[in-house]
């Protein structure tokens, strides 16, 4: 599932295509992904893109009638800007069509092959009450989330320490293959009771989220099955993972062999001897 360094990654190549755009007209091939589109989604036309943001896992285009269009990827949404007169694929199931400040037109193409994926349209003005965003926590590379915050939200929390920073109401954005990462660069074992983790290692572990994403953001996300960036290219960060995947293999600091469990039906991978 594409987490946020992945969405940041394509809200990012999507600013760059279509920001400051006029939305011509767009075109629905089903009736809806993961829920049915709305009515309004097929009537959008001849609005302008004023911004586009992200928000937790959902890529945000705001529009100046005052509506937003929220994307969110599920399992295997990918959104592509396929180049001249590409032929649709199996399962493209809807486009954006806009035209540029010089009349240049622009396709923004979703695929998704397993259909897990949102499309929605909601009042701008409303956005941050709407049922997609009403429940996220803070963003991590937001004033919010701040290492005493963490460490009060955690304090409360008795279930594993992993599957408490992977709670969208303590952070957002913080999925399986970061939480891995974070937790092992910060010396903390993922079976640990939330509760249980001193303000220092808290500490370090607020530093390494916001440090694991920034450099996942920096490689382009993570690319394992589906994921792909906005113009086809594959992200690298995967070829940065020091424990995420590797069962079996020797840890890159103590060589011990890293160890693979499954947590709250998540793969959660450590090194006994590093990671307490």
């Amino acid at each position: 599932m594409p987490e946020l360094p992945e969405v940041e990654t394509v809200v990012r190549g999507m600013r760059q295509k279509i920001e400051g755009a006029k939305l011509k007209k767009v075109t629905l091939r089903r009736e809806g992904l993961r829920y049915p589109f709305p009515p309004s989604l097929g009537k959008l036309k001849n609005v302008k893109v004023t911004s586009i943001e992200r928000r937790a896992k959902f890529a945000i285009m705001h529009l100046d009638n005052g509506l937003s269009v929220l994307f969110h990827l599920g399992m295997s949404g990918r959104i592509l800007f396929p180049e001249g007169s590409e032929p649709l694929q199996k399962h493209d199931h809807l486009s954006f069509y806009f035209e540029d400040e010089t009349g240049h037109p622009i396709e923004l193409r979703m695929s998704d092959p397993r259909r897990f994926g949102v499309v929605d349209v909601c009042p701008t003005a409303t956005l941050q009450t709407s049922k997609h965003l009403m429940t996220q926590g803070p963003e991590p590379f937001g004033d919010e989330f701040t290492a005493d915050y963490l460490y009060k939200t955690l304090k409360k929390r008795s279930l594993p320490v992993k599957q408490a920073i992977m709670t969208n109401k303590v952070v957002v954005g913080v999925g399986n293959i970061y939480a891995n990462e974070a937790l092992f660069m910060s010396g903390i074992n993922p079976r640990r009771k939330a509760s249980a983790i001193s303000k220092q290692r808290v500490a370090e572990l607020h530093s390494n989220i916001v440090k694991v994403l920034k450099d996942a953001i920096k490689s382009g996300g993570t690319s394992l099955k589906d994921y792909v960036q906005t113009d086809g290219t594959l992200g690298y960060f995967q070829h940065n993972f020091k424990v995420y995947g590797r069962a079996g293999k020797p840890c890159p600091v103590c060589e011990t062999e890293i160890q693979k469990i499954v947590q709250g039906g998540r793969a959660s991978y450590f090194c006994p001897t590093c990671q307490k």
